[in-house]
């Protein structure tokens, strides 16, 4: 499970950090199946409309949580760097981090 966020403003209060690792916490970390059970039945309609390999599987793993950020333009990187390492350390527990450089991150329709 990746929580995706971008600027410091989607660090804080409602939907923030903490709010997401609480989700997770609250139903995949305490029951995997359902959510494992949806993934199975979504991978297995990508399958039927051949935009997914038919050989990929679901393992019946608890799903990691971790956080993606994206740096915004408007704050520096040691300002965005500093806050997000505070809201992280709330959680008090290790969560892997995917950063992206500046500049580096956009959805792509193609």
């Amino acid at each position: 499970m990746i929580e995706l966020k971008k600027g410091i403003g989607a660090l804080l209060n409602t939907s923030g950090h903490n709010e997401h690792w609480e989700c997770y916490n609250k139903s995949i970390g305490q029951n995997p199946e359902p959510f494992i059970m949806e993934m199975e039945k979504l991978l297995s309609q990508k399958q039927m409309l051949a935009l997914m390999d038919k050989n990929l599987k679901i393992e019946g793993e608890i799903p990691e949580f971790l956080f993606a950020y994206s740096y915004d333009d408007k704050h520096s990187k040691d300002k965005q760097d500093t806050v997000f390492r505070g809201e992280v350390a709330k959680i008090g527990k290790f969560i892997p981090v995917i950063k992206a450089t500046e500049g580096t991150f956009k959805l792509m329709d193609k």
